[in-house]
Order: structure tokens, then C-alpha cells, then sequence
């Protein structure tokens, strides 16, 4: 499950394109407040650059050091791997960078959704997103294609956190208290429904430059 969106190209029959650069209670986390160290981590990111030259590669955001020489265009890096020794920026499974570049949001987020599991018709579980190149802004349908590039043809509908993660889904099941804690702690977030039967749900907002929040499968026909 190393990289959520890859996942849903593949599933739409969309082209990937791997190189080697290629509780109860309510959280007291305020989603909305950016720290100093998310805008620090938000400039130490890894960039496509001169592409389609013999210097195309991925270049940090803040000194313009080559990390990765190779394509990379079209590509969507991420960081992966959130509190791990293989943490890192990856493209696909191919790593850009290993180091830490998990940001106190995306690590809280990797922790309040290990080991729970989405249910539908097949459990899936939750991958933490965390994308460079977000613009500012509030969240849209075009700006979470142009993030992740996914391409016009692929369905988008606008969802909320309280439809998603609606707590009569929960009914009865063991995890009911974590879904309601993270549906509450997900305040501010946007939610779309991406594709058709296998549904990709995308939790995100744009903090510190970066796309951030959830992604998990719900298989519905």
C-alpha cells in the first residue's frame, strides 16, 4: 500500500510512471494551525526540475541541490514511510530521498490510523498523504487533480468528513471509538470521492505548501 494515488492510477487504468527518481473524547489537535515546523519541512522538499534536459531531476525546494538525477516529469513525490526507519520522499515505490520529512500533522495522522481499516465490501487501509506543490488555498476538485495528477477523465465527487466517517457505519464495529475520535479530529478537511466501485475517499487539506490528510479504498457496487 506504499503510495496511495498510485494506487488509484493503476486501478483507472491510467499510466504509471516509475523511474528511479523515479477514544471517545475529542481531540484537542487544531488541524487549522500551522507550526514553525511545518513551514520549515515545507521548503526542504524535493522538486522536478529542467525537465526535458540532461539535468532533469529532483532538486530540493530551499537550496537547489540535486537529490535525485532522472525523469521526473509528470511524477508525484511524496512522503512515505511516516515513523519508520525507510521514511522518506518517494515516488511510487522508488525512493527520491530517505530521511525524515514527516510533518507533526501527517505524523499524528499516521498515528491515530495504524492499524485501522475503512470497511466496505473488502477492509482497506488508510494511507497518510503528504504531497508538495499544493497551491494556497481552499482544497478543490481541480486542484487535488493538479496535485496529484489525475487526468480530466477520472470522476470526482465532493463529499464531508460527517458522510464518511458517519458513525451508524460504525455500528457495532470494534474500531467504532477510533473512527469517531479521527472524525472529529478531522475538522477542516475536505473529502472527494474518486472513481467508480472502487472509491478512492481523499481527506485533505493544503498546510505549509503541501497537500496533507488521508486516502483509503471503499469498494462499492
Amino acid at each position: 500500500m506504499l503510495r496511495a494515488h498510485w494506487l488509484l492510477r493503476a486501478s483507472l487504468g491510467l499510466s504509471l510512471s516509475l523511474s528511479a527518481c523515479a477514544v471517545d473524547t475529542e481531540s484537542t489537535f487544531d488541524p487549522e494551525a500551522e507550526t514553525e515546523v511545518d513551514a520549515v519541512t515545507a521548503r526542504h522538499v524535493p522538486v522536478c526540475r529542467n525537465e526535458g534536459t540532461a539535468r532533469e531531476g529532483w532538486y530540493w525546494q530551499d537550496t537547489n541541490a540535486r537529490a535525485l538525477r532522472g525523469e521526473c516529469s509528470g511524477q508525484v513525490v511524496q512522503c512515505a514511510g511516516i515513523g519508520t526507519p525507510g521514511e522518506g520522499w518517494f515516488v511510487g515505490a522508488s525512493a527520491v530521498a530517505l530521511g525524515a520529512c514527516a510533518t507533526p500533522e501527517t505524523a499524528r495522522l499516521t498515528r491515530d490510523t495504524a492499524g485501522l481499516y475503512y470497511p466496505s465490501e473488502s477492509d482497506y487501509p488508510f494511507d497518510v498523504l503528504q504531497v508538495p506543490g499544493a497551491p494556497s488555498g481552499a482544497m478543490t476538485q481541480a486542484r487535488l487533480r493538479a496535485v496529484l495528477k489525475l487526468g480530466a477523465e477520472v470522476p470526482i465527487d465532493n463529499s464531508t468528513v460527517d458522510a464518511a466517517l458517519a458513525p451508524r457505519r460504525f455500528e457495532e464495529h470494534p474500531d467504532a471509538m477510533r473512527f469517531e475520535a479521527l472524525r472529529r479530529s478531522l475538522r477542516g478537511y475536505r473529502v472527494y470521492r474518486v472513481g467508480t466501485i472502487q472509491v478512492h475517499y481523499y481527506f485533505v487539506k493544503v498546510l505549509g505548501g503541501q497537500l496533507v490528510g488521508l486516502h483509503t479504498v471503499s469498494i462499492e457496487t
